[in-house]
């Protein structure tokens, strides 16, 4: 399970099936700039902690690339 405790959205749980096929990557405002959270595959009982979720995307794992510019 995926848990994302946040002050505005309460708590967004993403079910385990998601979390073995996919790679998660989260959007905040943590820092007051837009932050990445990249959560592999894999690991169950995931738990972050933010401000505001401002997006979350799935995406494949064989597909998942970060590019850091």
């Amino acid at each position: 399970m995926i848990s994302l405790r946040s002050e505005k959205t309460g708590i967004t749980r993403l079910p385990f099936s998601y979390a073995r096929r996919f790679s998660v990557i989260v959007e905040t405002d943590t820092a007051d700039v837009p932050t990445l959270y990249y959560v592999p595959p894999l690991q169950k009982n995931i738990f972050l902690e933010v401000r505001r979720v401002t997006g979350i995307k799935l995406m494949p794992y064989q597909q998942t690339i970060l590019n850091r510019d």
